[in-house]
């Protein structure tokens, strides 16, 4: 009985200042979000990413999600300082619903 390996987690504890060395790094990543509240919630998440290029964002349906990609602002690299070089970070945004 062969199993497929399970696939490898990380938690990026500093995206608050865009620090990821996960989705720094890779080409390919998937991102859980969680949602603390009891209501459904909204907003936009952001990731550091070190390439400009198209990225594919899909939800749990599996539907592309729209996302861009921008160059991380002066102030974040201030407040990052050396943690990170990711010159750009991908937006997009997620609904969840309550504690989930």
């Amino acid at each position: 009985n062969k199993s497929a390996p399970l696939p490898h987690i990380d938690f990026c504890f500093l995206t608050n200042v865009s620090v990821c060395s996960l989705t720094e790094k890779s080409t390919s990543f998937a991102v859980f979000v969680y949602n603390p509240l009891a209501r459904s919630n909204t907003w936009p998440v952001r990731f550091p990413v070190s390439k400009e290029g198209r990225y594919t964002v899909k939800g749990p349906d599996m539907r592309t999600i729209p996302s861009a990609v921008f160059p991380v602002s002066s102030e974040t690299e201030r407040v990052r300082g050396d943690r990170s070089a990711a010159p750009y970070e991908i937006v997009f945004q997620v609904t969840a619903p309550p504690l989930g």
